[in-house]
């Protein structure tokens, strides 16, 4: 971008066949004019090229270690930017005309922000000042100020409608109470009613963020930026977002039937139990969900699968939900990601809960326990059932393989009205997905492929 030159051109001198070796010992020598683009001459000051220079410099580290972050490149390059606007006090270029725009700096700019876009996932969210905007954004300084420049920064996401906070107080009647739906880590859900121009409605589903909520601006932007890039039938729609007046919100498309966790778990008279052929057609949905995620173009590790955020519309049709822990896999030669552990207890795989570790195959452990949880009609976790089985896969485990016994723990709701040979082959496939080595669970695909035969056969 500096040099308006590729990285490698066999036209010029043998010694500069290599633009980063060149520009390495251009730098080491500082002979930095010689590196500008012929058409850039004039229009970098002195102070900014050292800075963009650095920030090149830095990148080109050969230990991965002495590398700066993708949201440090942002923040240096946006200074230098706003250096060359003539925006700064401190500023060693009086003699150019202010308000010109060096055109390195603008298109650089341009470029970085696609790349991060891209990536989608931050550790960490900047204004353009590079002040650090904490995790419960909602009770942050930084909030309400430089609102239009952070919104375009971060949400890459031109397809998703940006609604504004009237329009969701009108669709939800002010966040009335009797509009809730559910209730997480992040925040109420509210039904709500959007009145569209040409006078039909639509029903949705409205997240709003607590300035309490656990969970905060990094899930709320998690959720904006992989929704609004991927789209799958038993993926749940994002229609768009809201953030105004220091309000966080999520608009999803409206499902009927709720969480999965309700059906399985709830009792009453209002909650009929789920018959054998809904449970297997709701996993084959959600396993269909999972292996999108886990072979995508940007492979993606869900880390929070449980049945709370498996929704079903009108035909128990599965849909996963709820995006805010997701990450993308590793890259190159990497087998797993390194990040503080994250999820919930009973569901996250043993290697990720004790080092921190989260591979891809991390996802299939919590899918072996919502697994076993179909089978069993019974919570991961219970602190009121006796001690020893408050724990479900540790009690229950020994049991999947031992078919004489495997009939004991089944679903009482079921009241026997299942294929013995298809759960026996269903537990079978938990197991291995429970397995304590992640190398040895099989894939989301592999057990797709193994419950759509499981189906076909019971036909």
């Amino acid at each position: 971008m500096l040099c308006g030159r590729p990285a490698v051109d066999t036209q010029v001198e043998e010694e500069q066949h290599s633009l980063v070796r060149w520009a390495q010992q251009s730098i080491k020598e500082n002979k930095l004019d010689q590196l500008i683009d012929p058409s850039l001459k004039g229009q970098i000051s002195a102070y900014c090229l050292k800075m963009f220079v650095d920030v090149a410099n830095k990148c080109l580290d050969i230990r991965p270690k002495g590398r700066p972050t993708m949201a440090d490149v942002v923040v240096k390059l946006e200074h230098a930017l706003a250096v060359d606007e003539g925006s700064r006090e401190n500023t060693q270029h009086q003699n150019r005309p202010k308000g010109k725009v060096s055109k390195v700096f603008q298109r650089t700019i341009e470029f970085i922000a696609k790349g991060a876009d891209i990536k989608w996932q931050r550790t960490k969210v900047y204004s353009p000042n590079g002040e650090n905007i904490p995790r419960n954004f909602s009770s942050s300084a930084a909030s309400g100020r430089n609102e239009a420049d952070l919104k375009g920064q971060i949400l890459p996401t031109p397809d998703l409608r940006i609604f504004s906070l009237s329009e969701m107080k009108i669709a939800t009647k002010n966040f009335r109470v009797d509009r809730v739906v559910g209730q997480g880590g992040f925040g109420k859900v509210y039904e709500g009613w959007l009145v569209e121009k040409n006078g039909s409605g639509l029903v949705v589903a409205v997240k709003k963020l607590d300035s309490e909520s656990m969970q905060g601006f990094d899930e709320w932007q998690s959720e904006v930026c992989i929704l609004g890039r991927l789209s799958h039938p038993n993926l749940v729609k994002l229609l768009g977002y809201c953030w105004e007046d220091n309000e966080l919100l999520l608009v999803y498309e409206f499902m009927r039937k709720g969480i999965l966790e309700s059906h399985l778990f709830g009792r009453g008279s209002a909650i009929q139990p789920l018959p054998w052929a809904i449970r297997l057609n709701i996993l084959i949905g959600a396993a269909r969900g999972l292996d999108f995620l886990h072979t995508s173009e940007e492979q993606v590790i869900y880390r929070d699968f449980k049945t709370s955020n498996i929704l079903l519309d009108d035909s128990y049709n599965a849909k996963i939900s709820d995006f805010g822990l997701a990450k993308f896999g590793p890259s190159g030669s990497k087998t797993h990601l390194t990040t503080r552990v994250m999820g919930t207890a009973g569901y996250a795989a043993p290697e990720y809960v004790a080092t921190g570790n989260l591979y891809v195959k991390s996802d299939m452990y919590g899918f072996g326990v919502v697994l076993v949880e179909m089978l069993t009609g019974l919570r991961a976790i219970d602190p009121n059932r006796p001690r020893g089985k408050r724990n479900l896969i540790d009690w229950v485990k020994p049991y999947l393989s031992q078919k004489r016994k495997f009939k004991h723990i089944m679903d009482s709701q079921l009241e026997g009205k299942y294929p013995t040979k298809a759960a026996s082959q269903i537990a079978q496939v938990a197991l291995q997905c429970l397995g304590d080595d992640p190398k040895s669970r099989p894939s989301m695909k592999e057990v797709m492929e193994i419950l759509e035969r499981i189906d076909a056969s019971n036909e």
